[in-house]
């Protein structure tokens, strides 16, 4: 429900034999998604190119 009120989804529910419920990225959810998985790979290659310290 955050999401949904945050603009990131949008969750459609249906009433039907079997109830269903979908959930999509929207617009700016995709740019938001992006943005994050940019900053996740870029902060895994600094862990990966740290230099441990010395004992």
């Amino acid at each position: 429900m955050r999401l949904e009120k945050g603009g990131i989804v949008k969750i459609e529910k249906t009433a039907e034999r079997r109830p269903r419920t979908v959930v999509s990225l929207t617009g700016p959810g995709r740019t938001t998604v992006a943005e994050h998985w940019d900053r996740l790979i870029r902060l895994h290659e600094v862990a990966r190119n740290r230099i441990p310290s010395e004992p």
